[in-house]
């Protein structure tokens, strides 16, 4: 995979287990991790697809796709820009 276009990623993927392999430099993941000792992580990688959107009018398609993804049994894991508002 080449640079990813600046936008709203989000990872369709289910959670790895403890003890993943290593990742190859640039392939995409999301760790959530509550920084408590003993609190919950969750490990993504290998996603089943990305849902991005680059432009304002894409944002609201976007967020079907993830809603679409949960529906479906998936977790959404990412970050969306606070300027992806300006889509809604």
């Amino acid at each position: 995979m080449g640079r990813r276009a600046r936008g709203a990623p989000v990872a369709a993927a289910r959670p790895s287990g403890q003890g993943a392999a290593m990742l190859a430099a640039g392939d995409p993941f999301v760790l959530l991790d509550d920084a408590r000792p003993g609190g919950p992580r969750f490990f993504y990688r290998n996603p089943t697809k990305i849902i991005e959107a680059t432009r304002a009018e894409e944002v609201e398609s976007a967020l079907e796709r993830v809603r679409v993804a949960l529906a479906e049994g998936h977790h959404a894991a990412g970050w969306m820009a606070y300027e992806a508002g300006h889509g809604l």
